[in-house]
């Protein structure tokens, strides 16, 4: 669910770039993710940690 992420990245006060930062990857890959390619597990669960996602609200976003 690509508006739910958007919607967390704001809330946290984040966009693309700032989480490519903490995840040590290019804005693009991170936009490439979003976009088509989606994200591995580990990579999810990263993000929820960082934008601090419930276990459902992680569920909808990647897992839906």
């Amino acid at each position: 669910n690509v508006n739910l992420f958007k919607a967390k990245l704001v809330e946290n006060g984040m966009n693309v770039e700032s989480l490519a930062e903490k995840m040590s990857l290019n804005p693009q890959t991170i936009y490439n993710k979003i976009n088509k390619d989606g994200f591995k597990t580990s990579e999810a669960m990263k993000v929820g940690r960082i934008l601090h996602l419930s276990s459902v609200e992680l569920c909808d976003i990647f897992f839906a």
